[in-house]
């Protein structure tokens, strides 16, 4: 028995990644290697193993809640040994759609055991691509009050508060003086964003 559940596509950095270098593979070599997904069928297990690991990741949270500061480095260990191949498979599963919407621009990956969907920008938009380049440029020209509004204690960037007070000018994303921020560039309007959405698990399966 298998009960399954929605949610809304959760923006990931490194599925963008993963799917912009698909698509370079097809403008150099004209087809996105693959390895384990080259089908419907491989694609279904793909998206079902993600599944998987996502459920097992939860089982391992809640474990670790139990006793958090003696099971947090086991936790840690469990996380970083699904996570390479869960950064395998993604590529797979994004490299076969790449070589599918290069014949079909509207395909979509529909398995019973997840999907892979794709939102498309209405608007360019500014983005960050060196996070310590943009640290350095807003510590040194911008006030301490407009500093505190846009980086975190930790000095993390806090982009949704960034991207309020930036605009992207031609190729550029520039602040409110006109000076252009070294470590952002901008994603056009009409970029995809692929989503990829294991179903969710609560049984495991056989």
């Amino acid at each position: 028995m298998m009960n399954t559940t929605e949610t809304a596509p959760v923006l990931n950095p490194a599925l963008e990644d993963e799917y912009s270098k698909a698509l370079d593979e097809i403008k150099q070599f004209g087809e996105a290697q693959t390895h384990t997904v080259h089908d419907l069928g491989s694609a279904t297990w793909a998206m079902r193993k993600l599944g998987e690991f996502n459920k097992e990741d939860a089982e391992a949270r809640k474990v670790v809640q139990a006793n958090i500061d003696q099971l947090n480095e086991w936790l840690q260990h469990s996380l970083e040994a699904r996570q390479s191949r869960r950064n395998y498979l993604e590529h797979e599963v994004l490299a076969y759609v790449a070589n599918n919407r290069k014949h079909d621009p509207k395909f979509k990956l529909d398995t019973p055991y997840g999907k892979v969907s794709f939102t498309v920008k209405r608007k360019a938009t500014p983005a960050i691509s060196d996070e310590t380049q943009v640290l350095n440029f807003i510590k040194s020209n911008w006030n301490k009050s407009e500093q505190t509004q846009v980086i975190k204690r930790t000095e993390k960037v806090l982009v949704s508060e960034l991207k309020k007070q930036v605009t992207v000018a031609g190729d550029k994303v520039i602040d409110e003086d006109g000076q252009p921020i070294p470590g952002m560039h901008v994603d056009p309007a009409g970029t995809e964003t692929p989503h990829i959405k294991p179903i969710q698990m609560t049984e495991a399966l056989s």
